[in-house]
């Protein structure tokens, strides 16, 4: 990946950043480790704290490997660090990407506007429903909440800026999946946006069942007047269709570029 220079680059506030980091580098008694992507189709579990979700803080993260570890009488010290991400995969310990995004979005408008991210919940229609995601606003927050319009609008390729979301619905062979990636910089030549990073949690097909989790990649614009398929996705040092993520925005029924009212 090209570096950044700052001179050209807009990226997400200084803490947002760290957030970031913090997901790619989990520190488990002293060892850093990938935040392993959590899938929660496979799991099925339901009503569980954020952390057992798919929706947790790298702290939660850190702290329920640790209680699963007394638990079941493992010292941490003595599993090597190639195998610690094993572990948490095991013990269903990471993050989707729309917990992801929410946590980074959060942090996001705590830093650059002083308040909590508040978001509203079209499927909460009942009274219990709306108590409940306020109480449990990551547990309960979607694809589907990030895409809604009461949340967020659509904005073009050649508005975009740090803190706006890519969305893609109705993904992969069965169109039965959505996705989300935030943006987290941007490169400009001299105003025009030429390279966006992104960040995002998935597992790729050839990751296997430990490979996938936290991770980067960029755009590189070569076109503003078409569409954000038609620019070059490179992730893990792959393009074109060896490169997972772009398929999936390929197989999207939906690739939308959206921004968050509250920012």
């Amino acid at each position: 990946m090209k570096p950044i220079p700052s001179e050209t680059t807009q990226s997400l506030h200084e803490s947002t950043l760290r957030l970031i980091d913090h997901f790619m580098n989990l520190q488990i008694d002293g060892k850093k480790i990938q935040c392993p992507y959590f899938l929660n189709k496979a799991t099925k579990v339901r009503a569980a704290l954020g952390v057992l979700i798919g929706k947790g803080t790298p702290e939660d993260i850190e702290e329920e490997a640790k209680i699963i570890s007394l638990k079941h009488h493992l010292d941490l010290a003595s599993i090597p660090q190639e195998k610690l991400k094993e572990f948490l995969v095991d013990n269903n310990l990471g993050i989707d990407c729309s917990g992801l995004a929410y946590h980074i979005l959060h942090q996001e408008v705590r830093a650059t506007k002083a308040k909590p991210l508040k978001l509203f919940y079209p499927h909460a229609k009942s009274f219990f429903r709306k108590i409940l995601v306020r109480l449990r606003p990551a547990e309960n927050c979607s694809v589907e909440t990030l895409v809604s319009d009461m949340n967020t609008k659509v904005v073009q390729l050649s508005q975009v800026t740090p803190g706006d979301m890519i969305i893609l619905l109705g993904t992969g062979k069965d169109h039965d999946l959505n996705h989300i990636l935030v943006i987290h910089a941007i490169e400009y030549n001299p105003l025009s946006p030429v390279i966006i990073h992104y960040t995002h949690a998935l597992q790729w097909k050839r990751d296997g069942k430990y490979g996938g989790g936290v991770r980067k990649g960029h755009i590189e614009i070569t076109d503003h007047n078409t569409s954000l398929l038609e620019q070059t996705w490179t992730e893990n040092e792959k393009t074109g269709e060896e490169n997972e993520t772009f398929w999936r925005a390929k197989t999207a029924q939906r690739c939308e570029i959206r921004r968050l009212h509250a920012l």
